[in-house]
């Protein structure tokens, strides 16, 4: 049980007149003391969330609840608990404020301000009391609507002790104490002191001035004061029914208690105002307060001896508060005698506290800080009556998304009637909302919620149990609407010996948790297909193929939770089978909650969770709908369920699988069409249903280029067959290998037909070409995308606005590795050039030299190879095809500069066939040195070594513009890189000759980082030149006929200024 505290307030003897103005909203002045929070320092949701993960953490670490103190309002508290949850304690009243940043206790303790007035030291709202002479007696502010009561007569400066100030002799013979409470209200008393000073005409009627800044002043038939909004009538300030005691009998021992159990109600003969205060002073309470002796001040109420009349109450024509004491009792008084008339600010009125009374059916005392809450029949004081207590919290709207796990009202009991340990019944039952307009006559209705708890004697500490008492009231909150709940406490009504009183401190306590979300993005591995949906809507459901070699299927869904990270949460899995027919009823395989469905978990804030349904342990049936939903759970509560999704299972792959040609293979060439048509089916198991044959893949590379659905794909036609076209790109032995699918995804093993093309004798060869357009072309390698890109020199050159994007010869994961094992084509030196006959490989194309990290490979052109590019990924060079080509042996020459590996290579190009063998030569810069590399028979494999050049080399540039002075041999160019002047060499058998210069010196490396000859580009029979210049623009020199100076470059032009050229690094 979670205990509310408890305060008790006595008052200091005095005779008193008292007008208790309670609460109010704001201070009015610099030296008033404000008791709301300061709003400009909260803290923002982000760091209250930071704050309850931090808490919830540590509370979970230590198994100790640990305070959020930046939780704490005005009039509420946050814990975390150890097992996730969390406890807000609400008051039904401020208990603290925000002072300098710190929360600081209320304190009604009166302190001088600097104008001489006087303020509490903290309280709730602001209140400003008289220093002494004219003026105010008191201000109130509610909320910036000011109320101001005037004496009629200057005050003199009053006594201040810890709350109260006594003013003396306002009146010969009469004093006025005024009281502050901590939510910043007040209570004033007259205290008449003897029978001559209350002959004083000035007593007969009061009038005191009130100032009401536009507010109205009117009165109703019980006696009660309301000062309100002129237009809305929305009270502002309210006053119970005043009243007057004298002391008679207090010299007199308190009464025994009485055992009423057969006593009746009163009747309405005793609903008077005089009573209303008697029932505040309990017998029990007089003998705690003497001990029986002689009670000599009754400025905080009547005692059960006291003579009581109502004061009554009237508002004169200028809006003025007149108050006419019962003349009688003026007259026949045991003095002292007081007069008391109370004030209440109403704060708005979704949180606060009242109690009815019976005998006075139409007194409010709504939040009013001096009322002391009955429960019971009171019996001893008349008139007697049932009295009945609310309580009411604002609990705001926050609480919509939570889960309520307990919330508790705690109350305290102050007073019991019976002294002994006996105890009695108290019962709270929600109800309806409280206002300053609740009185007997107006109480709220009832609703179905009720709790119970006994009470024993709040008297003797002695009695076990105590006085602290809680009552659930867990269903109200959880179903509250509004945000605000209100409670009722009732005992018997009939015994008056069970009355009790209780303090106006309550405290709801409420425990809860944030639900977690219901799950999203519900997703299965292998994902369904036909349809490709994962079936969490609709009535259409997809496949899923056999699972058993992936280890089962796999279940995903996003989780989350409002909390964020103060929880860790994990899914909740279900799965069930549906049979073969999908109507059946379902049999669960995996029930909700069982450890077999529980994923692992993820910090609340989100994050997707698995579990697996392995066929091991879970074994599915070929054919059958199986249905599977997820929620979440954060060990405290679970979510709702997400949607149901479903999907069949197809354990099966297509049979009978077979491929025959519709043509004659016999007699093929490279270019010719032939058709094959392919059939398989795909079973259908017993009393179940089948997913059905969707479509063949083939490949005219390997079996493995089928490998996950992998080669091209033909749909099949309904009676299971397909028909096949291909064109063969190289001559040769051609195989082509095929498989069916069905529509779950499985796949059949893969079946081969191998037919042969002979070769073309008279097809011709232009070297440089790579896309076998019979134009030479360009390959450049990208550092933005590390791919090889195709830039074709006739037509379609990227333009400046990068369109047509180039055509890709090859993706970055085909590229050779680098040292740290990335593969990209950024900086990998490149070269191609066929010989007037064949490529490196022996075809029609240009393969490509690829050197990086030391290693020197040849890609053979994919259009040369089985299944041409569309069997290759659309690629013209592929890892696939590609031969690491090894360091041949120096022999010839001299080989001193020689190294046994490709190491020292930092230039290649290949010129097309030097010595007239047939075979593509290579030739490197290494070390200074110029190396030729002779072709062989042998794909990617190169002949012996030869120096041809022992210059600076490294200075130099170099590229092969093909045969460049009709010898019938190729001629190299190098460009020097600091003149900028291109020569041109020709080669002999297997050397270099003498170099002539072809240009002036505008071709530095500065100028001209990049240089490459594709050879004859425009069809005119003289080589051509292209370059990137330093502002990464494509530069095309075309060449012409030698002039008088030996040139034989033209002017430049630019071929392209797109960006594509700012990230290439190297081109050939």
């Amino acid at each position: 049980m979670i205990r509310a505290g408890t305060t008790r307030r006595r008052r200091r003897p005095s005779l008193t007149l008292v007008t208790s103005a309670a609460v109010l909203a704001l201070a009015l002045g610099p030296a008033t003391v404000i008791a709301h929070a300061d709003t400009s320092a909260t803290d923002p949701a982000t760091t209250l969330e930071q704050a309850e993960t931090a808490a919830s953490a540590q509370a979970t670490t230590t198994g100790n609840p640990v305070p959020v103190d930046q939780a704490t309002t005005a009039d509420s508290t946050l814990t975390a608990q150890p097992d996730g949850t969390f406890t807000q304690r609400i008051s039904a009243q401020p208990e603290r404020l925000q002072r300098d940043g710190q929360w600081v206790p209320l304190d009604a303790t009166l302190q001088r301000n600097g104008d001489g007035s006087y303020s509490p030291a903290a309280s709730s709202s602001g209140l400003t009391l008289s220093g002494g002479g004219s003026g105010s007696l008191a201000t109130l502010d509610n909320n910036g609507k000011q109320m101001s009561l005037s004496w009629p007569t200057a005050l003199p400066a009053p006594t201040v002790h810890e709350g109260s100030a006594l003013y003396c002799d306002v009146l010969p013979g009469v004093d006025l104490k005024v009281t502050a409470d901590e939510q910043g209200g007040f209570s004033e008393v007259l205290i008449v002191k003897t029978a001559q000073a209350a002959a004083d005409p000035r007593l007969a009627t009061l009038t005191l001035a009130t100032d009401t800044h536009g507010l109205k002043l009117t009165t109703d038939p019980g006696g009660n004061l309301t000062v309100a909004e002129p237009g809305t009538g929305v009270p502002v300030f309210h006053a119970p029914a005043p009243l007057m005691w004298d002391s008679a009998g207090s010299s007199a021992s308190a009464q025994p208690a009485r055992n009423t159990d057969s006593a009746s109600l009163p009747g309405s003969s005793l609903r008077t105002a005089a009573a209303r205060t008697a029932a505040f002073v309990k017998p029990a309470e007089t003998r705690a307060d003497d001990g029986g002796n002689t009670q000599t001040d009754l400025s905080g109420g009547p005692s059960p001896t006291s003579q009581q009349a109502p004061v009554h109450t009237d508002v004169t024509s200028d809006g003025h508060l007149q108050l006419t004491p019962d003349p009688s009792l003026l007259k026949t008084a045991s003095f002292p005698l007081y007069i008391d008339p109370t004030w209440i600010s109403v704060k708005g009125q979704e949180k606060g506290f009242t109690y009815v009374q019976h005998a006075y059916p139409g007194t409010s005392h709504f939040n009013d800080s001096d009322a002391k809450l009955g429960v019971g029949y009171q019996g001893y004081t008349s008139p007697t009556g049932a009295e009945r207590t609310y309580y009411q919290f604002n609990i705001g709207t926050s609480m919509g998304d939570k889960h309520i796990h307990y919330a508790e009202l705690d109350v305290n009991e102050t007073y019991s009637a019976d002294w002994g340990c006996t105890k009695y019944r108290v019962t709270e039952t929600n109800v309806a909302h409280i206002s300053s307009s609740t009185t007997w006559n107006n109480q709220p209705d009832a609703y179905s919620q009720s709790d119970t708890y006994d009470f024993t004697g709040a008297n003797n500490k002695d009695c076990p149990g105590g006085d602290a008492g809680g009552f659930d009231v867990t269903s109200s909150v959880s179903n509250d609407g509004d945000g605000t709940v209100t409670y009722r406490l009732t005992g018997s009504e009939s015994n008056e010996t069970a009355f009790k009183r209780f303090s106006t401190k309550a405290t709801l306590a409420i425990t809860y948790n944030t639900p977690p979300r219901t799950p999203t993005s519900t997703t299965s591995s292998p994902k369904p297909a036909s349809p490709a949906t994962y079936g969490c809507s609709g009535t259409s459901y997809g496949w899923i193929p056999n699972a058993d070699a992936s280890g089962g299927v796999k279940l995903y869904a996003h989780v989350s939770d409002p909390d964020g990270d103060k929880q860790n949460i994990r899914g909740q899995f279900a799965f069930w089978d549906k049979g073969g027919s999908g109507t059946a009823g379902a049999v669960d395989l995996i029930s909700t909650g069982d450890s077999d469905g529980n994923s692992s978990t993820v910090p609340g804030s989100g994050g997707t969770v698995q579990i697996t349904v392995d066929p091991k342990d879970h074994p599915l049936k070929d054919g059958h709908l199986y249905g599977w939903h997820v929620r979440t759970d954060d060990s405290i509560d679970t979510s709702g369920e997400a949607d149901n999704c479903y999907f069949w299972y197809d354990a099966t792959a297509p049979s009978h699988l077979a491929i025959k040609p519709q043509d004659d293979t016999s007699d093929l060439h490279t270019g010719d069409t032939v058709h094959f048509t392919l059939s398989a089916t795909d079973p259908k198991p017993t009393g179940a249903t089948a997913s059905g044959l969707d479509h063949f893949i083939w490949s005219a590379t390997s079996s493995a280029a089928l490998d996950n659905d992998g080669g091209t794909s033909i749909t099949a036609a309904a009676d299971g067959t397909a028909s096949l076209t291909y064109t063969p790109t190289a001559w040769g032995s051609t195989t082509l290998w095929v498989a069916a699918v069905d529509n779950a995804g499985n796949q059949s093993q893969p079946v081969h037909i191998t037919f042969y093309v002979p070769d073309d004798v008279n097809a011709t060869v232009e070297p440089g070409d790579i896309d076998n357009d019979h134009v030479p072309d360009l390959v450049a390698a990208d550092s933005a995308t590390g791919n090889l890109d195709l830039i074709p020199t006739n037509t379609d050159i990227p333009t400046s606005n990068g369109q047509p994007a180039p055509v890709i010869a090859s993706g970055p994961d085909d590229a050779p590795s680098a040292a740290d094992g990335s593969t990209t084509w950024a900086n990998t030196l490149l070269a191609h050039r066929s010989s007037n006959d064949h490529s490196s490989s022996g075809n029609r194309v240009d393969d490509l030299w690829a050197y990086k990290n030391s290693h020197l490979w040849l890609y053979t052109n994919n259009l040369n190879n089985n299944g041409g590019l569309v069997g290759n990924g659309n690629r013209y060079f592929t890892r696939d095809h590609r031969v690491a080509v090894a360091r041949p042996n120096c022999t010839k020459g001299n080989c001193s500069a020689y190294t046994p590996d490709w190491s020292a290579v930092s230039q290649v190009t290949a010129p097309g066939d030097v010595n007239g063998d047939g075979h593509p030569d290579l030739v490197t810069v290494e070390n200074d040195h110029l190396w030729l590399f002779l072709g062989s028979t042998a794909t990617g494999q190169l002949g012996e070594a030869h120096e041809i050049g022992t210059a600076a080399w490294n200075g130099y540039t170099i590229t092969s513009p093909g045969d460049t002075n009709n010898d019938g041999h190729p001629n190299l160019w190098a460009r020097n890189k600091n003149t900028g002047v291109i020569y041109d060499f020709p080669f002999g058998t297997d050397s270099l000759g003498i170099g002539t210069a072809i240009t002036n010196g505008a071709f530095t490396s500065t100028d001209r980082p990049l240089m490459t000859s594709p050879g004859d580009a425009n069809g005119d029979g003289i080589a051509d030149l292209y370059t990137i210049t330093g502002d990464k623009e494509l530069w095309a020199n075309m060449g012409t006929a030698p002039d008088a100076s030996g040139y034989r470059l033209g002017a430049h032009h630019i071929a392209s200024a797109g960006s594509l050229w700012k990230t290439i690094t190297n081109i050939a």
